[in-house]
């Protein structure tokens, strides 16, 4: 293969160097002529002499008329990118030509040029996007949001056990199934709600003295939710008792079924030893503190089972 000794980037640049000095003599059909012109010397291998068809160029660059092709040839001829070494008999044959590095034209014209305008173009395109940049509203991050980051199920396990005391099992492993249950709660709920949840389970006297009250338990949304309501806190019985109804159902029923009814005849009071049928008692808790119930075995307060003793 021939080495031709201008390479396909210096031949460009040198023609652009003079596009932009004579923008009065160059036309769009004299760069497309050019460039066809190196494309093919190429495929030929860099030939140092080459022929160039005429029709061939004219049905390459969509050109229709032969006067329009050969004016647009000889102008590159007399401006000296194409050095002319036979011309051809006819339109239907080939010029013999050469490529030639014009070394005429100004090239640090267009180089500063070039430059001024990337610079220009620069400044107008940042005031343009600061323009039309407002300001985003940073919308709160809901629930949603927070279900959609990663969890660190490793911390999760470390907050728990650090958190949990009394009866309440540690968590040894975090199974697929309590996974997903963690996951549906964080659709609904806070990171902050759930700690807050774990935090008061365990603070709860009635919680931490069963053993089936463990991490999956816990994430169980309907359990989750009387805990988060208080419902499991120690003083539910006697301050909310008149107002919603009672203890949680499930603890109500627990508690009924093991302390002494006034119903039963048998039924005693733990603390005295005394028949109570038909009275109100009370039967001490764990940590000290009292359960009240009326003669009818339901849960009340201390002020009304003081009321009740006195009448």
């Amino acid at each position: 293969m021939a080495k031709n000794k201008y390479t396909g980037y210096e031949l460009s640049r040198v023609w652009f160097d003079f596009c932009f000095e004579n923008p009065d003599k160059v036309r769009t059909i004299h760069t497309a002529l050019y460039f066809f012109a190196i494309e093919h010397c190429n495929r030929l291998g860099w030939k140092e002499k080459f022929g160039l068809p005429t029709e061939m160029s004219k049905e390459a660059l969509g050109i229709k008329s032969w006067h329009t092709y050969i004016k647009a040839f000889n102008d590159l001829i007399e401006w000296g990118f194409f050095i002319l070494v036979q011309r051809s008999k006819n339109q239907y044959s080939s010029n013999i030509i050469a490529l030639s590095k014009n070394d005429e034209a100004n090239d640090e014209a267009l180089d500063e040029a070039l430059t001024k305008h990337v610079s220009k173009h620069l400044r107008s395109t940042y005031q343009s996007n600061d323009s039309i940049n407002k300001p985003i509203t940073k919308e709160p991050k809901t629930k949603e949001h927070s279900s959609k980051s990663k969890i660190d199920f490793d911390i999760f396990v470390q907050k728990y056990n650090s958190l949990v005391r009394g009866n309440m099992p540690k968590i040894r492993i975090m199974t697929d199934a309590r996974k997903k249950n963690l996951k549906s709660l964080l659709q609904k709920y806070s990171k902050e709600q759930i700690l807050e949840v774990i935090d008061t389970a365990s603070q709860s006297d009635w919680v931490t003295s069963k053993t089936f009250c463990d991490i999956a338990w816990i994430l169980k949304e309907d359990n989750f939710v009387k805990v988060l309501e208080g419902k499991f806190n120690n003083n539910y019985n006697q301050t909310n008792h008149s107002q919603n109804g009672g203890t949680p159902k499930d603890f109500e029923i627990t508690v009924k079924h093991h302390l002494p009814h006034a119903g039963n005849p048998y039924a005693v009071n733990k603390n005295s030893g005394q028949n109570i049928k038909g009275k109100p008692y009370f039967i001490r808790k764990g940590n000290g503190d009292f359960w009240y119930m009326d003669a009818q075995a339901d849960f009340i307060t201390k002020e009304q089972y003081e009321q009740i003793k006195t009448n």
